[in-house]
């Protein structure tokens, strides 16, 4: 069977807060949102809604909640500024915070949302899994072009993803699509960096043994010892 190889990497197309250079603005705008220049504000919202609301949507899987989601972690931060500059000790050093703090606010009301909704979006989305590994063996006897197959892989490893623990799924995206660093997932779960790179490794693992044995897939994840 042909090898399919699937791309798990954040989308280079969306350039990231860090991105804007020296000297960043980040920091002054962050100071007057604190203090309740809704400009500011409107300025740091443009800067992080697409990482943010990019996050929301690998996590909760469709665009509604993901907007919903975005827009109340916008609402939340709005609040909590001020309190963020107190913790950091300065703006500048509250500015570096910020994106995983906000990302951070994202991944816990998208878990609300999933919470309230009870453990039904797992087990459809390994049932899933079967229903499309079902598919993509019946394409590979029949359809000589690898397109169609190579979409239904890209679901069939979306369905996945969704169907790991919640821990290890938000790790996963964080690691696997935005590209971060362990401490920077540590911070936004909330976890120590070592239990990021452990919970990383777990969903390697939970995503090899689901996909590999049945179809020859390579997931685009290094072994864990050959992460940068």
């Amino acid at each position: 069977m042909e090898r399919l190889v699937i791309s798990m990497e954040g989308d280079p197309q969306t350039p990231r807060h860090d991105s804007l250079g020296e000297p960043s603005p980040i920091a002054e705008w962050l100071q007057e949102a604190a203090g309740g220049d809704r400009g500011a504000f409107a300025s740091l919202i443009r800067v992080f809604r697409p990482e943010v609301q990019r996050v929301a949507l690998r996590l909760a899987g469709n665009h509604e909640d993901a907007e919903d989601v975005a827009q109340d972690a916008f609402i939340r931060g709005w609040a909590g500024l001020g309190r963020l500059i107190d913790q950091a000790g300065s703006p500048e050093a509250a500015a570096r915070k910020l994106g995983p703090w906000l990302m951070g606010i994202a991944v816990h009301l998208v878990r609300d949302i999933q919470r309230s909704r009870s453990r039904a979006p797992r087990r459809e989305s390994a049932a899933r899994v079967l229903e499309l590994e079902a598919s993509l063996r019946a394409r590979a006897a029949d359809e000589p072009d690898a397109r169609g197959r190579a979409r239904e892989t890209q679901a069939l490893l979306r369905a996945a993803v969704d169907s790991l623990p919640d821990r290890l799924r938000v790790a996963i995206v964080l690691r696997a699509f935005e590209g971060l660093d362990y401490s920077t997932i540590a911070e936004i779960t909330g976890v120590r960096p070592a239990t990021a790179r452990t919970q990383v490794a777990q969903a390697r693992k939970g995503l090899r043994r689901i996909l590999s044995t049945s179809l020859d897939v390579d997931l685009g994840i290094r072994p864990e010892g050959e992460d940068a």
